[in-house]
């Protein structure tokens, strides 16, 4: 889990950047807050989850929702978008 959220940090937000940079973005303007906001819930999921691998102590129910909510962050995006504008 901490990977997928390292990775989808990484991959959302350097999009954004070079989108911005770039003449035709492909990003609409109302979604840039909503990214951000979901890129932090994902560096939070980043945080907790990769504590738990240093301190090697694996709690499955953190884990599990960690799963949910980058799952609900995933597939009910618009809902995030139309929540935060």
């Amino acid at each position: 889990m901490a990977i997928y959220a390292a990775f989808h940090i990484i991959t959302v937000l350097g999009k954004t950047y070079v989108d911005s940079l770039s003449e035709e973005p492909t990003i609409v303007d109302g979604y840039q807050l909503p990214i951000y906001i979901v890129a932090g819930i994902h560096f939070i999921i980043l945080l907790m989850c990769g504590a738990m691998l240093m301190t090697k102590k694996y709690f499955w129910l953190v884990t599990v929702a960690c799963i949910v909510i980058s799952l609900y962050t995933r597939f009910f995006f618009e809902d995030i978008v139309i929540w935060v504008n």
